[in-house]
């Protein structure tokens, strides 16, 4: 073997190793990956009665790798939504998501604050912020050494495909409120008036309590609400 086809084999390996999440079926196989590693973390039925819909968050981490990067040599605005994907739909499963009941994506805001590097390392926290009678806001926030570099929210509806009393066949979509309590969290009457949580309480991975970026990430989605509407509330994400 000559050292020409050497040299080639290994930058074929290289390639292989910084490309690997763009092959074909690679964004399933991540997206399952994710999911299932949240079903095993899904948190238990009777430890739901003692949380708000709102006072739980997930962190995932991940790193900008050649193929999030984009030609301004950041990463680039799809691989933002990707990874919200894979965050907001762990974070669902998280909280007790299952085959009956379901989240469809009604759009994504994103504000990007400062950029995310080639290689370097952040994490996305992801709460549920706000709801109102239909739809399901969801907070996304990448940090970076505790600042948040962008923000997302994301609308989604509700969809149980088990009528009451257990026939089968979709129930359509669902009042978030009603849900949330079907799931077994607290949906007291002031959260549910108020469509979103003032005090900021949160539980991170680490079970630490801490708040977290996501805080002030509800700063950054300013005009979101002209995006989403005047009926969804999203200006109440300005009070946390």
């Amino acid at each position: 073997m000559t050292p020409l086809s050497v040299g080639g084999i290994m930058l074929l390996i290289l390639f292989a190793v910084l490309y690997a999440r763009s092959f074909p079926f690679a964004y399933h196989i991540r997206f399952a990956y994710y999911v299932l590693r949240a079903r095993l973390a899904q948190v238990p039925r009777d430890k739901r009665r003692e949380l708000s819909p709102f006072a739980f968050q997930s962190v995932l981490h991940f790193r900008c790798w050649p193929d999030d990067v984009d030609f301004n040599l950041h990463m680039g605005n799809s691989s933002y939504n990707k990874l919200s994907d894979f965050a907001r739909y762990a974070h669902l499963v998280k909280m007790g998501f299952s085959g009956n009941v379901s989240g469809a994506n009604g759009g994504i805001y994103m504000r990007f604050k400062r950029a995310i590097r080639p290689f370097e390392a952040f994490s996305l926290h992801t709460r549920v912020a706000a709801m109102n009678s239909k739809w399901v806001f969801i907070e996304h926030a990448f940090v970076v050494n505790n600042r948040v570099k962008a923000a997302g929210l994301c609308k989604i509806v509700i969809k149980r495909t088990q009528q009451p009393g257990g026939r089968s066949g979709s129930a359509g979509t669902q009042p978030p409120v009603d849900v949330f309590r079907y799931l077994g969290y607290d949906t007291n009457q002031e959260s549910a008036s108020n469509m979103h949580s003032k005090d900021g309480g949160k539980v991170d991975d680490d079970d630490h309590g801490n708040r977290g970026p996501g805080i002030r990430a509800g700063e950054m989605l300013l005009g979101c609400e002209k995006w989403f509407g005047k009926d969804n509330t999203v200006t109440s994400l300005m009070e946390l």
